[in-house]
């Protein structure tokens, strides 16, 4: 599967995703891999989606995501905004959730 994913992205390296996915999203702190822990309570991607859509998130339904019913929430709705960007699935919220099959 990694194989097919490198391919619709072009062959990127994971820093090179990383450095863009950073520039683009303007998101403090910066991630540094696809095992960061800042990816567990989904802000970061949501924030990313956002800047490629202003008008596909709704921050009224993001959450702090601290505790596990909000971790569960904004990674349920990470992965609902990038459907509708169009964007090809390879997680699921629990990988998000668990910081685990990112990469």
């Amino acid at each position: 599967m990694r194989a097919n994913y490198l391919q619709i992205i072009g062959g990127k390296s994971e820093e090179e995703l990383i450095a863009w996915a950073n520039s683009v999203a303007n998101y403090s702190p910066p991630i540094k891999n696809f095992k960061d822990p800042g990816f567990r309570n989904s802000k970061f991607l949501i924030s990313l989606m956002s800047k490629l859509d202003p008008d596909i998130v709704d921050w009224g339904f993001v959450t702090q995501g601290e505790k596990d019913d909000e971790v569960e929430l904004n990674a349920k709705y990470c992965i609902n905004i990038a459907r509708k960007l169009g964007a090809k699935i390879f997680i699921t919220w629990e990988d998000i959730k668990d910081v685990s099959n990112l990469q």
